[in-house]
């Protein structure tokens, strides 16, 4: 009989162990094929949610990147500004509330996104790793759970 080590988002001690293909007396080995789909849907589901989580850290970074730009074109339009003249004052108040209509949207929507994307992550790795880390898969049992694999969406 001969094992597969599962793949793992955090390696552990143990996970180490299985990977080097050390078995320790921590370590269970599933035989089960409707247990190892069950590790198998939550390594796809954690990697769907590790690409939503990648997504939002982009777009926070962007958002961040555009308003630095838009600081940077402030601290120069207010370099011009003629207090004495109305029109002037308006357009960079105007500028300055697209500003903070940008800063708004990052704090409250951007920011936010990731966040909750983040701890959904997070908790399904906690939960791999609670029901799956460290475990080894009996490699017959691994073939039919991959061959009949259906992961709920």
């Amino acid at each position: 009989m001969t094992f597969a080590p599962v793949r793992t988002f955090i390696i552990g001690a143990a996970a180490i162990a299985a990977l080097s293909g050390q078995a320790t007396a921590q370590q269970r080995v599933l035989t089960s094929p409707q247990e190892i789909g069950r590790c198998l849907c939550q390594e796809i589901a954690i990697a769907d949610l590790k690409q939503k989580n990648d997504a939002g850290k982009a777009a926070v970074d962007r958002e961040k990147a555009a308003i630095d730009m838009m600081d940077r074109d402030l601290a120069q339009q207010k370099a011009r500004v003629d207090p004495n003249n109305a029109t002037s004052v308006e357009v960079f108040k105007t500028l300055l509330d697209q500003r903070d209509a940008k800063w708004d949207n990052l704090k409250n929507v951007i920011e936010m996104s990731y966040l909750e994307a983040n701890d959904r992550y997070n908790t399904a790795v906690l939960g791999f790793q609670a029901s799956c880390g460290g475990t080894m898969y009996d490699m017959n049992a691994l073939a039919i759970a991959r061959s009949n694999l259906v992961c709920p969406k």
